[in-house]
């Protein structure tokens, strides 16, 4: 028999109050009882599981409790982070078995992981079969405890949304992991002679022929440092926005006057990495940001912070589900031109009243905007004089105007990049799923170490670092930097609020108005109003008393008539 207690006395009634602590609970405790909250929602925080214990147990249990129990849930479902990397060997074979044609490449030294490099088959051929030649690259951070950085290759489709061609996990962004996975993407997608792809100048011996596009906004983000303000930075965009040599040269003439050190900054650079006027039209964008790669470095967020074979997964799924949704919400579409460029020619389609039309009885229109501005359009040759469409292959105001005037509609004038056709040639291949782990083949390989790495103290930090000046709202003015002065003591350098001195009789009494106080009437509060004098005073408060008499006397009879009624 084991052991036994017996109760001697027992009271109902307790006088002390109830304690929330409970040192039987422990983070391992938490985990296993958790663990089906964290497989279902991967970012759940640790002040959510605080809250969930405490409403299920009405135990208060620690922050370092809850994320030492998370990441112990997260281990049992991804397994230890070391030991993901002895898979990486049977996973990349079980890419290339399920998903036939395509590439993983893996990089190690001395059976240490280095790099890593995927581009699915189906990613691949639909980027060569509707894509337009245009290739947004960016790399960033790695939120998992080893770290290092996905580097990636994103391209466009004909309904300006973003598709992704391939990604690799490196140590760090240098120009030795650049060399390389660009490597890796010109041997699977063929080289600049053959195809005229830009990318990036930094590598010229790889592609000496690529044109190259800096993001203006990350230019801009060097070219503040130096020259800040609102007034030099219109006139920078101004010029990186300009599609014609007439309009650059006047923008950046109007930016000579206002800094000669900030004109000379951007004439050093070359002048077909930046500006509209100078891209070269076959890629058809006109864009000048690198958004597309910023995108889909957010879509992945939630992936960023797992382990490495855990990730891949993920951003795998992730690419298979997209491919098959926007393929079957095309094939639902029944126009002839993507959904968004429909959009578009909508709104240029709101500036066509604007212009005169004349017609020179070929293919060619002189179009005048009222607002200033006369052009060229000739739609043989599917040019404007403003060069927009020229650039973006979507027609501008000035050329909607002499579509509408010829009698024919805009979409037929649209690139044949913009059509559904060409964007269900992008769409056709899928991504095959993959089965679980046990059923990866096995290879002969020596199983791969993780990276050494060096832990940190404190919390990983998640929040990207933001950029000097970046405000931390986009929606509100900042006041730091701005000189303040002191209502109290008009002095400069703090606020009313912080001041130290004695309070002046003097000073500006600002008051918040009261609801009822926003409905008098303007004769006793506002400014240069006459006084009134005492007759007119007497007049009219008789006035008023002889109107509460007859409402009174009105209100009385009413009542006497409902009494009689009554």
């Amino acid at each position: 028999m084991g052991d036994a207690f017996q109760i001697k006395s027992f009271k109902s009634i307790h006088t002390c109050g109830k304690d929330h602590k409970n040192s039987k609970i422990s983070s391992r405790w938490l985990a296993n009882i958790y663990l089906p909250f964290f497989r279902d929602d991967h970012t759940w925080t640790a002040n959510a599981l605080k809250g969930a214990v405490f409403r299920d147990y009405e135990v208060d249990v620690t922050l370092d409790q809850c994320y030492k129990a998370k990441r112990m849930a997260f281990k049992m479902i991804h397994g230890a982070e070391e030991k993901q990397y002895e898979r990486l060997w049977d996973y990349a074979a079980a890419i290339r078995k399920w998903n036939v044609g395509s590439t993983v490449k893996i990089q190690i030294a001395n059976d240490v992981f280095e790099r890593m490099y995927v581009c699915l088959n189906a990613c691949k051929r639909g980027f060569l079969a509707g894509c337009r030649p245009l290739i947004g690259i960016d790399g960033c951070h790695l939120k998992g405890i080893i770290g290092g950085q996905l580097l990636v290759a994103i391209g466009k489709d004909g309904n300006d949304n973003i598709f992704p061609i391939a990604y690799a996990i490196v140590e760090i962004e240098n120009k030795s992991s650049w060399t390389w996975f660009l490597q890796c993407l010109l041997d699977d997608i063929g080289h600049v002679d053959e195809n005229g792809w830009g990318l990036v100048e930094t590598f010229k011996d790889l592609m000496p022929n690529a044109e190259h596009r800096f993001c203006v906004r990350h230019l801009y983000a060097n070219f503040k440092k130096d020259f800040p303000g609102k007034v030099l930075k219109d006139a920078m965009w101004n010029a990186a926005k300009a599609a014609t040599k007439n309009s650059f040269d006047f923008h950046m003439n109007e930016l000579k006057k206002l800094d000669v050190k900030a004109y000379e900054w951007l004439v050093k650079l070359d002048v077909r990495t930046w500006s509209r006027h100078a891209f070269n039209p076959r890629s058809k964008s006109d864009t000048l940001v690198n958004n597309i790669t910023e995108s889909f470095n957010a879509w992945i967020l939630e992936a960023r912070d797992k382990p490495v074979l855990t990730m891949m997964e993920i951003i795998r799924v992730m690419l298979m589900q997209r491919l098959q949704t926007k393929r079957n919400h095309m094939r639902r579409y029944e126009g002839k031109v993507c959904p968004r460029i429909y959009k578009k020619l909508e709104r240029i389609k709101s500036e066509v009243g604007h212009c005169i039309s004349r017609w020179n009885g070929e293919s060619k229109y002189e179009v005048e905007y009222i607002y200033g501005g006369r052009y060229v359009v000739d739609l043989n040759e599917r040019t404007c004089g403003c060069g927009r469409w020229g650039l973006s292959g979507i027609p501008c105001f000035h050329a909607a105007a002499a579509i509408i005037e010829h009698g024919e509609q805009l979409k037929t004038y649209v690139d044949i990049a913009y059509t559904k056709e060409t964007f269900l040639s992008c769409y056709q291949w899928m991504v095959s799923p993959l089965p679980s782990h046990e059923q990866w083949p096995k290879t002969p390989y020596d199983p791969i170490k993780p990276p050494k790495f060096t832990k940190k103290v404190g919390k990983r930090k998640k929040v990207r670092k933001r950029e000097a000046r970046e405000p931390i709202n986009a929606f509100r003015v900042s006041k730091k930097g701005t000189a303040m002065k002191c209502g109290n003591c008009f002095q400069w350098g703090h606020n009313q609020r912080t001041c130290k001195a004695p309070d002046n009789p003097n000073k500006k009494a600002y008051k918040k108005k009261k609801k009822g106080q926003l409905g008098q009437s303007s004769t006793s509060g506002a400014k240069g109003s006459k006084k009134l004098s005492g007759t007119q005073q007497s007049n009219i408060s008789n006035q008023q008393s002889s109107q509460s008499r007859t409402k009174d006397n009105t209100s009385g009879s009413r009542k006497d008539k409902g009494k009689a009624k009554a």
